[in-house]
């Protein structure tokens, strides 16, 4: 791959890869997103992109093994097109039935099954690759992410709908009720945006005419303190559509390099099937008001997680949103849930409790006077509009205090993995693996567990059948179901003792445990006297070992963060 292929001194960002589609005569093509130092944003497209594996130079003396890794000298390296990987893979191999493999496939028209050449045959290595990782790797590999960390621009978002005449909770999928309200906030900028739509009511009048100002100087002293003189730009909205666009319009020009919202499936799906209600008929599509209008391809993917155990665990979805354009589009309480996760599952991961447990803040409460959600944009157009405002601010609040989206990031530069799936272990280890096997003059082998039956475990742990187990034994005669004969559990015996000797801690050894309690967001009752505090030691040491030293000190000791020491330390130079 030539040096030259992308731009230098530059810091990466994000990466697309688009299949061809031959009706627009158009070829497969990589997108590779990267900002310089000044933070202006560029783009590398590239057609027919290539793509390098390795095959082992005798498969003979590989003697059919599935290896873990092989020396780059006992390989020979191909490089082709990507998307005729297998093509190449059955011309470079000797082995016989990986030509007749692929053989079969092409007469049989199983193109889909050609995907298990890279598991089916150990001559294969590194072909199992994403195509995007490949190419962030190639990226970094001539821009040295250490040296290009720039730091990274954050908006996060809210949306609300018009839910008055809705039965229930509107399902995103269908969208049944129109977006009425968009709030975005511009973390680099420090600019809230808040797109509304225009009401034909006496509370929108109000709102306009007398309790507007008031209502966004509210909003400017409560978060004041955490995001300075913040700006506020309001648009007013004559129809939902414009709302959208303009809210889209906003993100293209900003150009963040992340976007966030909470449980951000029902505001990014919503979004989408709104745009397609309401494009319906015409010859414009849901991506030509979501893309930049000067990005090469226009496209928008989702793909949801459905899978047993992300339906009650927020730390195990990994949901995909994929909008082409200059940011990252992700769910920040799914990055909180999967990061958090170590220290144990919270009880609720709504909004208003991660922001109160992190920040001290919570969202705007509607229900003081009585107003109602559903109908807050009626009732009361002044509650419902503070009450969005809030919501975005205190999203944004949990992202600076947290820091997590700027660790997400770094785990993308080092391991080599694309964003949406840098949390996924299995995903970033293997792509950190071949960088250490490369430095080293090895290339990873392909991942064969795709070959052990699904009725076998991997080697690893021995874990025996439980119903071979007797539910019931004896002590002297006597029925018991706590001890057993013959049985011994491995982990139990082996792994806590190992722990307790690698880390010194015991009894023994333990000699101050830290406490750590809070009195500054105590609420006090009508006599001014403390009613509760609390205990934040589990989230103090999480903060204290993380080495993340910015963080704890501004957190637990009020010392300035990133941006305020650079503002201090700008003044006085």
């Amino acid at each position: 791959m030539s040096k030259n292929l992308f731009p230098q001194d530059e810091m990466f960002i994000n990466c697309f890869y688009t299949f061809g589609n031959k009706a627009e005569e158009r070829p497969d093509s990589i997108i590779i997103v990267s900002k310089d130092m000044n933070g202006e944003k560029h783009l590398t497209y590239i057609e027919k992109p290539e793509f390098s594996f390795y095959v082992t130079k005798d498969i003979v003396k590989q003697d059919g093994k599935y290896l873990d890794y092989i020396p780059l000298d006992e390989c020979k390296k191909v490089t082709c097109r990507y998307n005729n990987k297998y093509y190449h893979m059955a011309k470079a191999t000797t082995n016989k039935e990986a030509k007749n493999y692929y053989k079969r496939c092409i007469d049989d028209k199983h193109y889909k099954k050609l995907r298990e050449m890279d598991y089916l045959f150990p001559e294969f290595h590194s072909s199992d690759v994403n195509i995007e990782d490949y190419y962030i790797k190639e990226f970094l590999n001539q821009n040295n992410y250490e040296k290009c960390n720039f730091g990274i621009d954050i908006s996060v978002f809210d949306i609300e709908c018009d839910i008055a005449d809705y039965d229930g909770f509107p399902d995103e999928n269908i969208a049944p009720c129109p977006v009425n309200m968009i709030t975005l906030f511009n973390m680099k900028t420090n600019t809230l945006y808040l797109f509304f739509q225009k009401y034909d009511t006496e509370t929108f009048e109000e709102f306009r005419v007398k309790n507007g100002k008031r209502t966004i100087k509210e909003i400017r002293e409560e978060y004041q303190k955490h995001f300075g003189d913040f700006k506020i730009i309001l648009d007013a909205c004559d129809d939902e559509f414009t709302l959208i666009k303009d809210f889209f319009d906003r993100i293209n020009e900003d150009k963040s390099d992340y976007v966030l919202a909470w449980n951000s499936r029902f505001d990014y799906l919503t979004l989408y099937n709104r745009l397609k209600w309401l494009l319906a008929g015409s010859n414009i599509f849901p991506e030509d008001i979501m893309c930049p209008k000067d990005f090469p391809i226009k496209d928008v993917y989702f793909k949801l997680d459905e899978s047993p155990e992300s339906q009650n665990d927020f730390s195990s979805r990994f949901d995909t949103f994929k909008i082409y354009g200059w940011s990252i589009w992700m769910d920040m309480m799914c990055l909180y849930a999967n990061i958090t996760r170590p220290n144990g599952k919270k009880d609720s991961y709504s909004l208003d409790a991660i922001g109160e447990e992190e920040t001290g803040m919570t969202k705007e409460d509607l229900s003081e006077d009585g107003t109602n959600i559903k109908t807050a944009c009626y009732d009361n157009y002044t509650k419902f509009f503070k009450y969005s405002a809030v919501d975005s601010l205190l999203l944004a609040l949990i992202v600076k205090k947290t820091g997590f989206v700027e660790l997400l990031h770094m785990i993308v530069m080092m391991t080599r993995t694309r964003p949406i799936k840098a949390l996924k272990k299995t995903v970033c280890l293997r792509n950190f693996a071949e960088f250490f096997y490369n430095m080293n003059g090895y290339s990873i082998s392909n991942n064969h567990s795709y070959l052990t039956p699904q009725n076998e475990g991997i080697a690893g742990a021995f874990v025996a059948k439980y119903d071979l187990v007797e539910k019931i034994s004896e002590i002297n005669g006597i029925p018991t179901n706590k001890i057993f004969e013959l049985l011994i559990d491995m982990d139990l015996t082996a792994l806590y003792p190992s722990i307790t000797q690698a880390y010194n801690i015991s009894p023994s050894t333990l000699k101050y445990k830290i406490k750590y309690e809070d009195y500054s967001s105590i609420k006090t009752d009508g006599g001014g006297t403390i009613s509760g505090m609390f205990n934040l030691t589990d989230s103090f040491m999480e903060k204290y070992i993380s080495d993340d030293v910015i963080t704890y000190c501004n957190k637990y000791h009020n010392l300035p963060d990133v941006e305020e020491m650079y503002k201090l330390l700008s003044e006085r130079l």
